[in-house]
């Protein structure tokens, strides 16, 4: 169980700030050149019971060390994935979504939640796996907390399935049909 924070109008300019600067040195939806050392990191989070869609997920290199151990996530339905991740350790360290009154909320992931966690010694694709955001309301003046817990949907084809509608004449292509070839 984690609890969820939720920024208003001052800290979502502050927010909007930070996603840009992030984003561009993240994912991007239809991405350029993979350098041959690079790896691919996707999983999904179901927020069909949270306050909001997701709309942010930030992936944190524990080691080696880096002067920018940030990675944004791109988000496509609930599929997040990064296209250009070095070797190294990573866990996913927080997802965010603002609601239709405009009320950010960012998603803290602690250290603990290893399903969450990667280790990419060579170069490939790896699936993170599937959750569901679950909503757990703790009282009036507290603030609600939240779960993940594991689905088996979307499973690791399903995921790739949607990943390549968005890669369509790239280098990322290629990878991905392959890893579906792969799997039964």
């Amino acid at each position: 169980m984690f609890q969820s924070r939720s920024w208003h109008i001052p800290q979502l300019i502050l927010g909007v700030v930070v996603l840009v600067a992030l984003g561009a040195c993240g994912a991007k939806p239809v991405p350029q050149e993979m350098e041959p050392g690079d790896s691919i990191v996707f999983g999904h989070i179901d927020m069909s019971d949270a306050p909001v869609k997701l709309d942010g997920l930030w992936i944190r290199q524990f080691s080696p060390p880096s002067k920018k151990p940030f990675y944004s996530a791109g988000i496509k339905k609930g599929t997040f994935f990064n296209w250009y991740m070095d070797p190294g350790a990573y866990a996913v360290s927080h997802f965010s979504g603002t609601s239709f009154g405009g009320t950010r909320y960012r998603f803290n992931i602690p250290r603990q939640l290893t399903s969450m966690r990667i280790e990419i010694k060579e170069p490939g694709i790896y699936y993170l796996g599937a959750y569901r955001f679950k909503n757990i309301k703790t009282g009036i003046f507290e603030p609600d907390q939240f779960d993940l817990e594991p689905v088996g949907h979307p499973t690791e084809k399903e995921a790739l399935e949607k990943l390549l509608k968005l890669v369509k004449g790239t280098s990322v292509e290629g990878k991905l049909q392959q890893r579906l070839k792969e799997l039964p």
